[in-house]
């Protein structure tokens, strides 16, 4: 009888991608995936360190299987298993325990291998860690905006970040690789891709000749017949006059982009080793405005990094109230061990963190709210969902923009379809609703 499987995916969404590439090399090996509710033969957790909390969170996922599927053969991998084995191995019911590097041996040892009474780590060093393994084929997995992995690793070395020392150094997708996956993948009716990478401006560096982001992506703009490009999180200082040229002119690349700004206040930046100032960043910002109008724009928010005070905090509070930005996503310092500002001085009282979090988040909120509202009586192009809306049995989809839009239609939409909607309507919680055309 074929063996049984059950991924938990925590983190990013380059994890999300390695986990369906993971099941797909599984599936054909002739394994059935199943749900979090039925019983597993394995069980592989893809863990995140990115913060203390993910840490948390991932240990408890591997209690939670081990619980669950009872006899199952467990494996932790991902970016914790890389930064600290040491952690997941001594948990009662793990058998192995393999990092980033060799990641690739997962479907072997499930293959050959029966759970053990003491865990195995399979551990390398990843700053050597040079390849980029690229799939036959696209890994869709359930998504109907599938992601694909173009690059990974990071060469920046913030000072808070524990991500290079988990991801190693930056690594490329090679070119003709991502123009057939992108072929692939739209052939098969995916009306949008998501692009998506740790570093992802630094794409292409790396190649043999070396090439940028904007290349492949004008390259693409003149192949895609059909469908639409999504990009990921990219650095403010990647973000180019011709890479904003080019999205304002393209019929196939969404007008969104995800900035990590992290603080407000340049001698923060500074001693985060952030490469730009804050007045750079509010002029990135307001230039992004001026190029794309309708442009969503996200900005990662770091709060309370060590030595943040109270006016440090209200020059960066002020900055953000100034953005023209669509919304933010907030996240309270969390010391990592291994990072230089692991043992920074004047570390942030907890209640204090938590109270300039709350802050930032309710002025995200309400930026949201507005920029949500710009769209009312509009028509948008909308990326069908695959399920209905549960609260209120509307289908779901997300516009370019990045807003999310439920919509009736008198018959179902195709899933992953785009489709044209009328937004007439937006409820207090900032919810858009409308009709498809």
């Amino acid at each position: 009888m074929p063996k049984t499987f059950y991924i938990n995916t925590l983190g990013c969404k380059v994890n999300q991608y390695e986990s369906d590439n993971l099941a797909c090399i599984l599936e054909k090996a002739g394994m059935t995936r199943v749900g979090e509710k039925q019983k597993a033969d394995v069980v592989v957790v893809n863990t995140c360190t990115v913060t203390h909390k993910a840490s948390t969170q991932s240990r408890q996922a591997l209690r939670q299987a081990i619980k669950a599927h009872k006899g199952a053969l467990v494996l932790a991998t991902g970016c914790y298993a890389q930064s600290e084995p040491e952690a997941l191995e001594s948990i009662k019911g793990v058998s192995f325990v393999v990092d980033n590097t060799q990641r690739h041996l997962i479907p072997q040892i499930i293959e050959k291998e029966s759970p053990r009474k003491s865990a195995e780590k399979l551990c390398g060093e990843i700053r050597s860690h040079h390849d980029f393994p690229v799939p036959d084929i696209p890994v869709p997995g359930t998504r109907s905006r599938p992601f694909l992995k173009i690059q990974d690793g990071c060469n920046a070395f913030c000072t808070y970040c524990i991500v290079p020392y988990t991801r190693g150094p930056s690594r490329s997708m090679p070119w003709d690789a991502v123009l057939r996956h992108v072929a692939h993948l739209t052939g098969q009716g995916f009306g949008e891709i998501v692009f998506t990478g740790i570093h992802l401006g630094y794409y292409g560096q790396d190649l043999d000749p070396p090439t940028d982001l904007v290349s492949l992506l004008k390259e693409l703009e003149g192949r895609m017949e059909s469908g639409r490009l999504r990009l990921s999180s990219i650095e403010p200082k990647e973000v180019s006059q011709d890479l904003l040229d080019l999205m304002a002119g393209s019929k196939r690349i969404c007008p969104h982009l995800h900035l990590p700004l992290q603080s407000g206040d340049s001698e923060i930046l500074e001693r985060m080793n952030r490469p730009y100032s804050a007045e750079f960043f509010e002029e990135l910002v307001h230039n992004v405005r001026k190029a794309l109008p309708e442009a969503g724009i996200g900005v990662d928010v770091l709060v309370g990094f060590p030595g943040e005070t109270e006016e440090h905090f209200k020059t960066a509070l002020s900055l953000l109230e100034r953005l023209p930005a669509s919304y933010f996503h907030v996240f309270p310092y969390s010391q990592r061990q291994g990072t230089p500002a692991a043992k920074f001085p004047d570390q942030v009282p907890p209640d204090v963190l938590a109270k300039r979090t709350k802050i930032i988040r309710d002025l995200g909120g309400l930026k949201r709210l507005a920029f949500h509202a710009g769209i009312i009586g509009k028509t948008v192009e909308v990326c069908v969902e695959g399920r209905k809306d549960a609260k209120t049995g509307l289908h779901k989809g997300v516009a370019r923009n990045y807003v999310p839009v439920l919509f009736s239609a008198d018959a179902p939409p195709v899933k992953s379809s785009l489709v044209r909607v009328k937004a007439e309507k937006l409820t207090p919680k900032g919810r858009v609703i409308g009709t498809l055309e």
